[in-house]
């Protein structure tokens, strides 16, 4: 793993900036190892034609996230590492960054071919989603291919957006935006399930008052099982109490009168003979207990009911009991929680019903909030459009396109169904807001502004992109500026113009750009020279941070190509010394 040392303190002055302070790259395409030390302001890479030195670029994106495919390894064996070490004194970061406390901040990733990448922001573990974002945070990079973005309507909107400042609106917009929809989705999904739901109400209903009309009550089965049995037997028992009663006391010889007439004998043997006395005792307490036996068989007897139509109605009631239960396939609680159940079930219908009725009021509030916001963020697009295009074309006005237009539309969709009504005509509402933003551009007098896509050459585009990065310098916050060959398409007077203004914007921003235009190379604050070299026959990619002379020379080689003069390194050296 590679291991930072502090040099930014130096490079800054005491000055607080954020900044890219170093890349270091281990088997990466062409690149066996290679160290490169960044200044503020603007670093120029130069070289030749295939030495690699978009290769560097592409670690960077890298290293910030960018998918690792099987093209970038060296090597089969050996790990692809890229390291980038950020000086963020200054700059706001997620909260799960940390930056440490000299305010550094070093991202590696590290890879195996055929295994996954190890993200790591300042030795924590990372996901190369999260190392993404954080990427974004840091380093814009524009390459060629990053120039199509300019011909995409959505791009437009962000840079317009970023210009006049309306980004918090913006998001307060897009919350409202999709706090209503979610609102909405929500409202529709209750109304489907309601009218499901009510779909079923009447069966719920008559589920519902069959196990009414029987009203069920907890263990009432049980009672009414033990009633139908006493009810059933009633007559048997009637007999058996009345056979009991005449064998006590009501028959001839009756036991009660056998226990009477035994009792006063052995009253008389006892007073003969007080040795029976406790056996006098058990005897009397025999007859007294019959007595009272006999007495509960009379009340018992007294007790008995015997309704056939009691019976009736039991025996109907159970068999009620029993198709319900069957029908439904549960036990008797399971009916009584049936019960409650559909109970519940209709009684939310009516409470979805309610529940429906106040989300429109609040669906109604939201919208009116919505329509709102988007009405705001319409009007203020509409108050930024002549100063920015203005700006645009003061910049394109330095960039040998003293006629260039910059035109900013704002189409709108038409539905029917619209949030959005104005004049009697319904727009729809989209999470940017009212409408899209769309550049137009026309080079020349005379030409109506035509969408870029249509008319744009590539080294307008590059104009274009430059011009817009320049006007927002002030409104975007990411520190570091990356431009792979923006200077495709022009040259002389234009290419001096551009270079004029890459120094005046890398005041700024710390600015990393890939040239081949000694024009714009005059004006770096930092000058890095690529090289490649075969070694036991592997290309392999050098840089070198040049000098004063270094400087001069490669200046001159990109003046005269291969054979270099002293004419042609004295008109280097002048255009070093037009920038000192």
């Amino acid at each position: 793993m590679f291991h930072s040392s502090r040099s930014f303190a130096e490079r800054c002055a005491g000055e607080a900036c954020a900044m890219l302070e170093r890349l270091r790259i281990r088997n990466f395409a062409l690149i066996d190892a290679v160290e490169l030390n960044l200044s503020k302001g603007l670093n120029i890479l130069t070289g030749e034609t295939g030495t690699g030195k978009s290769i560097l670029l592409g670690a960077l994106s890298v290293v910030l996230g960018e998918r690792i495919t099987d093209e970038l390894f060296r090597s089969d064996k050996d790990p692809l590492e890229v390291e980038a070490s950020f000086s963020v004194d200054d700059l706001k970061l997620p909260d799960w960054v940390g930056a440490d406390q000299e305010g550094v901040l070093l991202i590696l990733r590290s890879a195996l071919k055929g295994k996954r990448a190890a993200n790591f922001v300042n030795q924590r573990q990372t996901t190369q989603s999260a190392l993404s974002k954080l990427g974004d945070d840091l380093v814009d990079i524009h390459g060629q291919h990053q120039h199509q973005l300019l011909l995409k309507p959505v791009t437009h909107g962000r840079f317009f957006d970023a210009y006049g400042e309306l980004e918090e609106l913006k998001e307060r917009y897009a919350a409202k935006f999709n706090d209503y929809h979610k609102l909405l989705e929500g409202i529709k999904r209750l109304k489907r399930d309601l009218a499901q739901r009510r779909e079923q109400r009447d069966f719920l209903a008559f589920q519902l008052s069959e196990i009414a009309k029987l009203d069920p009550k907890p263990g009432e089965v049980a009672g009414l099982k033990r009633e139908q049995e006493l009810l059933a037997s009633a007559e048997r028992r009637e007999k058996m109490a009345s056979r009991l009663i005449e064998l006590v006391s009501e028959k001839e010889a009756s036991i009660l009168e056998g226990l009477a007439l035994a009792t006063q004998m052995l009253k008389d043997l006892a007073a003969l003979d007080q040795s029976l006395q406790e056996t006098l005792k058990t005897l009397t307490e025999a007859e007294v207990a019959t007595d009272e036996m006999w007495r509960t068989l009379v009340r018992y007897r007294s007790s008995i009911e015997y309704s056939p139509q009691r019976l009736e109605e039991i025996n109907e009631r159970l068999f009620a009991f029993e198709k319900l239960c069957r029908k439904h396939n549960v036990d008797e609680q399971g009916l009584v929680r049936l019960r409650a159940d559909l109970e519940t079930k209709l009684s939310s219908i009516e409470l979805d019903a309610e529940e429906i009725a106040k989300l429109e009021k609040e669906e109604a509030r939201l919208r009116t909030e919505v329509v709102g916001l988007a009405r705001e963020l319409s009007e203020a697009r509409e108050k930024t459009r002549d100063e920015f295009q203005r700006a645009v074309e003061n910049q394109l006005e330095g960039f040998a396109m003293p006629k260039a237009q910059l035109a900013v539309e704002f189409p709108r969709s038409n539905d029917p169904d619209g949030l959005y009504e104005e004049n009697g005509v319904r727009y729809r509402l989209a999470e940017n807001g009212l409408e899209e933003t769309q550049f137009l551009f026309s080079a020349n007098p005379g030409e109506a502004p035509k969408p870029l896509a249509r008319i744009a050459s590539g080294g307008e585009l590059s104009r274009i992109m430059l011009a817009l990065k320049t006007v927002l310098v002030d409104s975007d916050q990411v520190p570091v500026l990356v431009f792979d060959e923006i200077d495709v398409g022009i040259g002389g007077a234009t290419a001096e113009t551009i270079g004029k203004r890459l120094k005046e914007l890398a005041r700024k921003k710390q600015i990393l750009l890939v040239t081949h235009l000694p024009q714009i190379a005059r004006y770096a604050d930092a000058h890095f020279r690529v090289t490649k070299e075969v070694r036991k026959g592997r290309t392999l990619t050098r840089i070198k941070a040049l000098d004063r002379k270094g400087r001069v020379e490669e200046l001159a080689r990109m003046l005269g190509g291969e054979e270099i003069t002293d004419t042609v390194r004295a008109h280097a050296k002048e255009l070093l010394e037009g920038t000192e």
